[in-house]
């Protein structure tokens, strides 16, 4: 096993300084332009994000599932994913009955499979979905982490274990098309004193097809970690810390450092990997093929931004009835936690259906909302977006012209819901 620390960062560094004299593109009158260059074989995209473009998510859906009341195949609790197939059925991964539900792309329900348990065909923690070659259902289970096979009408296949086994879920999985998986994990359990910081990695591992190992691609920087109240064992990092971000699907792996407006962009080599392994390095991250860099506002942390969030937190908990909960927020609002001198430069990565990248502008507190900056698949801003999903991580696919997720409505039901999406290329 091969683990290659901050290989991309430090070259990336190097190829910053060598670069610094060459000329930027110059902006359009919107302000969007894009310039490309090839700089020893590496595509860079350099964007001059503008105002002026904005993707537009329409404020009602076209596909609307969840009820309070009716059949229960149409009551949720705590999904958690959902993925549409090549004929524009629908699959929903409900963790409360431990089942993943399918409906016609007019929303119709047209089955259900899966029951809680440890055996084939059931799930112990029903978490994520993927559509696959074929119309293939990877659903994947946690503690442990591992993956279940169905064909497209529901049948159990088999099952896939990592190796070496993961006991949680972790910070992010992605299959891609030649069917070995990605897998990025935080890495390694805190276990100093209180007041001491210790920096953590973020590990990238390729997986085959079987759950073998094929490498450890990388280990990234993933920021500080340290105890915000250890009477409580709430561990925690350094507020507004930056961390590595992991995103993957086809035969692209893209990563963001968190600390400069920058991603890395990584391909799978030429060829198919087979399910044993046998071609042990297929995708090489020593050096990215493409990078993606725009603009943006002062990362730097002010007064002003740790005061409001201190004071949103409190509030947040003031309420709270659980004394443990509210003792967590005055720990996460406390003047005794560290504070990072700049904000991320960006929080989550997404990639689209059609393998546009969607990078989350961090959002600062006291401050309206950044939304999306929307890249298309060379790298180039597209716009800016916002989804009407209440987190990141409700936000489970994003096509052409939808996007499609997790909304819960002021009784607090659970809805899977499919927006229209109008880009500015539209």
């Amino acid at each position: 096993m091969r683990a290659v620390h901050r290989p991309s960062l430090i070259h990336v560094a190097a190829l910053q300084c060598a670069l610094v004299a060459l000329a930027c593109a110059t902006p359009d009158a919107d302000g969007s332009a894009a310039g490309i260059r090839d700089s020893a074989g590496i595509r860079i995209v350099d964007n001059a994000v503008g105002v002026a473009d904005t993707c537009l998510v329409s404020p009602t859906p076209e596909l609307d599932l969840g009820t309070v009341e009716g059949p229960t195949e149409y009551q949720f609790h705590r999904v958690f994913d959902a993925a549409t197939m090549s004929d524009g059925r629908i699959a929903v991964v409900d963790q409360g009955s431990s089942q993943i539900r399918i409906f016609s792309g007019d929303g119709t329900f047209e089955r259900a499979f899966g029951s809680e348990g440890g055996g084939p065909g059931e799930f112990r923690n029903v978490f994520q979905l993927w559509v696959t070659a074929g119309d293939t259902l990877l659903v994947a289970d946690y503690r442990p982490y591992r993956f279940s096979i169905f064909t497209p009408e529901g049948e159990f296949v088999r099952v896939v274990e990592p190796d070496p086994m993961y006991p949680n879920t972790p910070e992010s999985v992605a299959p891609l098309a030649d069917g070995t998986v990605v897998i990025s994990e935080e890495c390694c359990p805190f276990n100093g004193e209180p007041g001491e910081w210790q920096e953590t990695e973020q590990h990238v591992v390729h997986h085959a097809a079987d759950g073998s190992l094929i490498d450890t691609l990388a280990v990234l920087p993933n920021g500080r970690h340290g105890w915000l109240d250890i009477e409580i064992r709430l561990g925690g990092a350094p507020l507004f810390e930056a961390s590595s971000r992991v995103a993957a699907a086809g035969r692209r792996l893209i990563v963001g450092p968190g600390t400069e407006r920058e991603l890395e962009v990584y391909e799978l080599a030429p060829g198919d990997p087979t399910e044993t392994g046998d071609r042990r390095e297929p995708i090489d991250m020593s050096r990215p093929v493409g990078l993606i860099r725009w603009t943006g506002p002062d990362l730097g942390v002010t007064p002003a931004h740790v005061e409001a969030y201190r004071a949103a937190e409190l509030a947040r908990y003031a309420e709270v009835d659980n004394p443990q909960f509210r003792r967590a927020g005055e720990a996460l609002a406390s003047e005794e936690r560290p504070v990072a001198e700049r904000f991320p430069a960006h929080a989550s990565i997404r990639l689209g259906v059609e393998g546009d990248v969607w990078v989350r502008d961090y959002p600062r507190p006291a401050e309206d909302d950044p939304g999306w900056l929307v890249f298309d698949a060379e790298g180039r801003f597209e716009c800016r977006a916002w989804l009407p999903f209440e987190n990141s991580w409700d936000a489970y696919e994003i096509g052409p012209d939808y996007v499609l997720g997790k909304v819960q409505d002021e009784l607090d039901v659970e809805h899977v819901r499919r927006y229209p999406l109008t880009r500015p290329s539209s």
